[in-house]
């Protein structure tokens, strides 16, 4: 995320005074819709709900993991936004390659890529490659279209400033899964040729 510095020089002792506008922006946004979700159960991404009514991605991710954290909401939007990007069914229209560094908390974007979109290591629908960096390549089963995606910039650093603010694994992954953009999570890039033929 890009800084935005504002210095107010003064001769009364006040010494220099800099702000960040879009951080300070984007603290109170998602305080307010923090406030939404956790007070009156405002629905999020679509089905999933916090309170009330059948259980949500997040709550059926902590069944799944244990624990729902920053990258599990992540992996939830990602395998979400392939889904409807390349028109593939849900458990048997999809396979997946992931690229990803082979340690919590990354490796658990795993975890939501396999909730969002049913592929599992079970049924030869995805695998896993260690890697120092993140990719995730998708391809539908039956157009053989292929779509990858890596982390936004700036990604992890927004995962560990909202941490640090909320103190809350949580907290920080139901924010993530209700930001009304993925550019602030992840971006696609072109996919490489042959990648993704998973079984």
């Amino acid at each position: 995320m890009g800084q935005c510095a504002t210095e107010v020089q003064g001769g009364n002792d006040l010494g220099t005074l800099s702000f960040r506008p879009m951080q300070v922006f984007l603290q109170c946004l998602f305080l307010f819709l923090a406030t939404l979700f956790l007070v009156w159960g405002f629905p999020l991404g679509g089905e999933a709900q916090i309170l009330g009514g059948p259980a949500s991605q997040l709550e059926r991710a902590k069944e799944f993991s244990g624990r729902v954290s920053p990258y599990v909401a992540v992996g939830l939007r990602m395998g979400e936004k392939a889904l409807k990007r390349l028109g593939s069914d849900k458990y048997t229209g999809m396979t997946i390659q992931v690229e990803c560094i082979p340690r919590a908390p990354y490796c658990m974007l795993i975890d939501g890529l396999q909730l969002s979109t049913g592929c599992t290591f079970g049924n030869r629908t995805i695998e896993f490659i260690p890697s120092s960096r993140i990719r995730v390549i998708c391809t539908n089963t039956n157009t053989r279209e292929k779509v990858s995606y890596v982390p936004a910039d700036g990604l992890r650093t927004m995962i560990e400033e909202w941490s640090k603010t909320w103190k809350s694994e949580e907290t920080v992954a139901l924010l993530i899964y209700a930001v009304p953009s993925e550019s602030l999570l992840f971006r696609e890039v072109k996919a490489p040729e042959g990648a993704a033929n998973v079984k």
